[in-house]
């Protein structure tokens, strides 16, 4: 629920602060920043929500292979018009056609997918399960590598200071969290699960955001050193927190 709710503001609170807290040292643009988050988190879901449904729905028209056929031509047919559509035919909502091309070609791929393993093949339903984690962590590990050799120069000369940064920042995030909870009259284990929230961060969308509405390779350096950083702190606090069995509420 949380994670859930912070998604859905984060399209108009994020432009908000960083209007606020940084508008003074580089443009910040309300309505495009907004529109990027859309692009990058908000689409996706959408499109991830359908695709699901469609993989694991049990109702017999999502094992009809007529209907996922139709289901794979119709996505193909809406990528295809948006990118035939001219970019300034969609005026200020241009920033979405990329999210929402590349989201209808993934929804066409999915159904394909399963039209071929789970229909044709006859194999385990669950398949999607067990490689879309390894797509997940070779995409990120992709956009890691590309904004450090485009920022390779200022790692070499800044990198200590944001990498302390980023521990710094993460740490906070997580004592926050945690005694803020804790001061709420929150259980140990809410506190617990409030404490992950707050410390681990999108640091992919930040990078992304960094890239397409900065402009800037260098202002993407510090969430990708957070990505990989919180990646690490947040499994070893939670395998920490696993053996230590939380203490009752009194």
């Amino acid at each position: 629920t949380m994670t859930a709710c912070s998604t859905l503001a984060s399209p108009v609170v994020t432009p908000f602060y960083m209007k606020v807290l940084a508008g003074k040292l580089v443009p910040i643009h309300f309505l495009s920043m907004m529109l990027s988050i859309l692009n990058m988190i908000v689409v996706p879901i959408v499109v991830g929500l359908i695709a699901n449904r469609v993989l694991y729905g049990h109702k017999k028209v999502y094992q009809n292979p007529a209907a996922l056929i139709a289901v794979m031509l119709i996505s193909l047919a809406g990528a295809a018009i948006t990118l035939l559509i001219p970019l300034s035919a969609f005026g200020v909502w241009g920033t979405l056609r990329s999210g929402l091309t590349v989201g209808l070609v993934l929804l066409c791929a999915t159904v394909l997918a399963k039209l071929i393993i789970n229909i044709r093949l006859k194999k385990v339903s669950n398949w999607m399960d067990r490689v879309l984690p390894l797509v997940s962590m070779a995409g990120i590990c992709l956009i890691i590598a590309i904004i450090t050799a485009r920022s390779a120069d200022q790692l070499k000369t800044i990198g200590f200071a944001i990498i302390l940064a980023a521990m710094l920042h993460n740490l906070t995030g997580y004592l926050l969290g945690f005694w803020l909870a804790r001061a709420a009259k929150l259980d140990e284990r809410d506190s617990r699960t409030v404490a992950i929230e707050v410390g681990l961060q999108n640091g992919g969308m930040a990078s992304g955001l960094a890239m397409t509405v900065l402009n800037s390779a260098k202002a993407a350096l510090a969430p990708a050193i957070f990505g990989p950083w919180m990646n690490i702190s947040g499994s070893i606090l939670a395998n920490y927190w696993q053996r230590k069995k939380p203490r009752p509420q009194q």
